[in-house]
């Protein structure tokens, strides 16, 4: 009977561990870019309808008769800086392609926990019309002087990680201008207006995370749960099923959109940090987006097609002539 019982917590406990796996159908789907438009217009109506704060727990009336002391009501949560704050996340993970423990703070701290990404390492750029590059002031003295619209880029250390825990490769963030006017904020654009709405003194700048727990002061880097909070409410506000993502969904979305673009192998371990073939791991499709392309497959690619116009302008961009037969290298086009 003891064999028997053990072997069966032994079972029931060998499922439980295959669902926390991050093979799991939680992981599997990728933050895609679609759902980030809908991420941010979610954002908005998260801001217009604040939740209520929360009750605390009903006294007995015998404790009220006899002097105990009653849990008082809970304070309303700063939703308008939380929504932000999550927005600004999501953004800077994508485009940084950033692990979830360079972007919070998890339960066992890693690397990038002890030294997370500052507002001192923050460096704004704009390149001048004879070409010249010259660094921008935010802020100063906690109050506006630079708009997202007068910068090109942030540059930015990266964090200790995975690949290189005490930082040797010196490797570096770099968050350009949207691509396109019609585009929603990139992440260089939140990381500015963010700063603008939520000012920190410059004083303060050294010793404030990127992302912070509260509006002021120099504060510690929110948690995981904090993240995965906030990330719930906007997703719930855009009709988001979130339960498909995780923190690390947001690092798989970017690449698979660096994947879809064009881009070389070495461009995409470059910019995720990866120093062996592990990206490939991270190939991972919605069924949708798997179906999308493989209407392309078969169809033959011409100029003015107009079924097409998507699937043109992707190669285009990565550097493929319209009809698909040729690629351009220093000028010149080859097979």
């Amino acid at each position: 009977k003891d064999v028997l019982l053990c072997s069966q917590r032994l079972k029931s406990l060998k499922q439980k561990l295959s669902a926390l796996r991050p093979s799991t159908s939680r992981t599997k789907v990728a933050f895609e870019a679609s759902d980030y438009r809908k991420f941010v217009a979610g954002a908005v109506k998260a801001k217009g309808k604040p939740p209520k704060a929360k009750k605390g727990r009903k006294a007995p009336t015998s404790a009220k008769k006899k002097g105990k002391k009653v849990a008082a009501p809970r304070a309303p949560r700063d939703v308008p800086f939380l929504v932000d704050r999550a927005v600004l996340g999501v953004s800077v993970a994508m485009t940084a392609l950033l692990r979830s423990s360079e972007l919070v703070e998890n339960k066992y701290k890693s690397a990038a926990n002890r030294a997370p990404i500052m507002l001192s390492d923050l460096r704004f750029v704009r390149k001048t019309t004879s070409g010249e590059e010259v660094d921008v002031e935010v802020l100063s003295d906690g109050t506006l002087s630079a708009v997202a619209s007068s910068i090109d880029r942030i540059e930015c250390r990266m964090p200790p990680s995975k690949s290189d825990p005490i930082q040797r490769i010196g490797n570096e963030l770099i968050f350009p201008c949207k691509l396109e006017r019609q585009d929603r904020d990139g992440a260089m654009e939140n990381i500015v207006n963010f700063m603008n709405a939520y000012p920190i003194n410059r004083s303060f700048h050294g010793i404030t995370p990127l992302l912070r727990e509260k509006r002021e002061g120099a504060q510690r880097q929110i948690t995981r749960a904090e993240f995965i909070r906030d990330f719930k409410m906007v997703c719930r506000a855009a009709d988001l099923r979130y339960e498909r993502w995780g923190t690390h969904a947001f690092r798989v979305g970017g690449m698979n959109a660096l994947q879809d673009a064009g881009a070389s192998v070495p461009e995409i371990m470059a910019l995720g940090h990866w120093r062996s073939d592990a990206w490939m791991l991270y190939s991972r499709r919605n069924r949708p987006r798997l179906q999308a392309w493989g209407r392309e497959i078969l169809h033959e690619r011409q100029p003015g097609d107009v079924r097409n116009k998507i699937a043109i302008r992707r190669l285009m961009s990565a550097g493929v002539g319209a009809d698909g037969r040729y690629i351009t290298i220093d000028g010149r086009e080859a097979v």
